[in-house]
């Protein structure tokens, strides 16, 4: 007897004395690169091996032959198949009787996300609405083939060539070789199904007369479209666009990149479906090994979102369409307010204040009025419509700018008839810097602020340099002058230094040159 599964069921069979025993069996996995499940022959487990040797003598003597190294080591337990298998046929079923597969009471619960992803893809492919199965899924159950394939075979309306393609893709059988410029490789598929097995052949009819007259007939003329468009509908999630014109460089809806393999004859269509994802080289991106184009047209965008960005110091917005991770469409819209107000925001806080941003600032702080940077930046973004025109002193409200300006004038007027720009340091101070003559005259400095603090007065030579710094205007006139009088007189003999500043004319001019 030729062990195979079947030789793993309790029943007996009289007279069997010896069993041969390959070690292999086809069991049914989940194919990630194609989808959905497919029979694969592997390596059985120990306890598989073992009960294949209880068929040997089981009403009498007997042996078992094993046609492997005594060395091999098997896996000690076969997997349990809900590990192996794709999901969306089982949970079609859990559905149809009305269960709910996240509540059900399964002997080896699958993991959530499985059971996730399996329900997204019968959503997808109209299986299901809103947790209940569908018409058109109560179709699928009736099929033969994982609800993926069944969609295509049903969308083509059971056409031979559609039939064709589900046997081969079902059995694994892929190009032999590359294929012609196409564009699709399955229709190739479907045009070589002579070449396939004799069984691949034989589930090829039966899947055309099982699903004859399920879906829409289309004329001749119009076969190879609607073939692929039927693809789409199986493979919604498989959607690829190619990142430059002739380039095998893919982006996958998932946002996974990807190439064309060499054997794909799709070429030329910038949208297609990646209907084989296989492992590329390590270190490299998938490949594609079976392709079929789709049309932008037929492409039902999975959501929409508007974007809002800076163009030109401008804020503009664009409504997106989507089909997963690839963008299918861009149209400018009118803005949100509220977002071009914190887009704007944003901006202007990462670029920071200005030196006149943060004199504004400082001069509130050294007012005591209660506005911050933030307030004025939130004021402008509010009301700016371009971000290389931010007035923020338009944030500061008509009465505060009159208080602003009695308690923290941007300047003060001199006696010698200029004004001098007062600058409010991080310290909380506040200081102007001024040429000493044009202070002949003044005796008291002058106070800023709601407590009426002397501002700092840095008094320059004529070269424009510091030569002392004092809050006290009067003391600088009664103790300091006549030292630094008799210092710069002799350096600078064309500027005034009168001996007695309380009554000299104050100037910021130097004497006129004789004639």
């Amino acid at each position: 007897m030729l062990a195979t599964n079947v030789a793993e069921t309790s029943i007996t069979v009289e007279g069997v004395t010896d069993v041969v025993d390959s070690g292999t069996h086809k069991i049914v996995r989940y194919d990630a690169e194609r989808g959905f499940d497919r029979l694969v022959l592997e390596r059985i487990s120990q306890d598989s091996a073992d009960q294949r040797a209880g068929r040997a003598g089981r009403t009498g003597p007997g042996r078992v032959l094993r046609l492997w190294d005594a060395r091999d080591r098997l896996r000690p337990q076969r997997e349990p198949e809900i590990t192996r298998v794709d999901l969306a046929a089982p949970l079609l079923e859990v559905l149809a009787w009305g269960g709910d597969p996240r509540a059900f009471a399964w002997f080896e619960a699958p993991p959530a996300e499985r059971i996730d992803a399996a329900l997204e893809l019968l959503d997808r492919l109209g299986a299901t609405r809103d947790a209940r199965i569908t018409p058109l899924g109560e179709s699928l159950r009736r099929l033969p083939l994982h609800p993926r394939l069944g969609r295509l075979l049903l969308e083509a309306g059971g056409a031979p060539r559609a039939a064709a393609i589900c046997a081969r893709l079902a059995d694994g059988d892929g190009l032999r070789g590359p294929a012609p410029a196409t564009v699709s490789d399955l229709l190739v598929l479907a045009d070589e199904i002579g070449r396939a097995a004799p069984g691949v052949r034989r589930t090829a009819e039966e899947l055309a007369q099982a699903a004859r007259g399920a879906g829409p007939s289309t004329p001749a003329s119009d076969e190879d479209e609607a073939l692929c468009r039927a693809v789409l509908t199986a493979y919604p999630d498989r959607v690829a666009q190619r990142r430059a014109a002739g380039s095998p460089s893919l982006l996958l809806s998932s946002g996974q990149g990807a190439r064309l393999a060499r054997e794909s004859g799709v070429h030329e269509a910038e949208w297609l479906v990646a209907v084989d994802i296989g492992a590329g080289l390590p270190g490299q991106e998938p490949l594609v090994r079976l392709a079929s184009a789709v049309k932008r047209e037929w492409l039902v965008p999975t959501h929409r979102d508007v974007e809002h960005r800076v163009e030109g110091g401008v804020v503009r917005a664009v409504e997106r369409e989507w089909y997963g991770r690839l963008r299918l469409v861009e149209r400018p819209v009118p803005i949100d307010l509220e977002a071009a107000a914190a887009l704007r925001l944003a901006v202007l806080r990462e670029r920071g204040l200005d030196e006149a941003g943060e004199q504004l600032v400082r001069r509130l702080r050294f007012a005591g009025l209660g506005l911050s940077a933030d307030d004025l930046l939130s004021h402008a973004a509010m009301v700016t419509e371009r971000l290389d025109a931010v007035d923020l002193g338009a944030g500061v409200p008509l009465p505060m700018r009159r208080e602003l300006e009695r308690l923290a004038p941007e300047t003060l007027a001199m006696p010698s008839g200029r004004s001098t720009r007062v600058e409010y340091r991080d310290d909380g101070t506040a200081a102007i810097s001024v040429k000493l003559q044009e202070l002949f005259g003044l005796a008291e400095s002058p106070r800023l602020g709601p407590r009426g603090e002397p501002v700092l007065i840095l008094l320059l030579a004529p070269n424009g340099r510091p030569v002392q710094t004092t809050r006290d205007l009067r003391g600088f006139w009664e103790r300091t002058y006549p030292e630094v009088r008799r210092e710069l007189r002799g350096r600078y003999p064309r500027h005034p230094w009168p001996e007695d500043p309380w009554t000299a004319t104050p100037t910021a001019r130097a004497k006129p040159r004789r004639r």
